[in-house]
């Protein structure tokens, strides 16, 4: 979700003037972040999620640590890890 977010952070004034669609790099990067940190699973992320923007992608990673219940038993306690990358690209649509 949150680099689909970001691919919504067109570089208007390029796009004006050339009739490219690419993205802001600032803007796409805030889009993504306010969508990544307002998750409502946000207390299993371990860490800040990384952003990565050219004018053609935006790339998000994000990484977190869900607790396991009844499978902590098996694992020494240790929460599961997991970690999310999703890439979006702008287009009209």
């Amino acid at each position: 979700a949150a680099a689909a977010a970001g691919a919504n952070g067109l570089d208007v004034a390029a796009y004006r003037s050339t009739g490219v669609v690419q993205l802001d790099p600032d803007l796409a990067a805030g889009l993504a972040w306010d969508n990544a940190t307002a998750q409502s699973d946000r207390r299993t992320m371990v860490g800040h999620p990384i952003i990565l923007v050219s004018p053609t992608e935006i790339v998000v990673e994000v990484r977190g640590e869900v607790p396991l219940t009844v499978l902590a038993l098996f694992t020494a306690g240790e929460p599961f890890r997991v970690q999310v990358r999703s890439e979006a690209s702008p287009r009209l649509g």
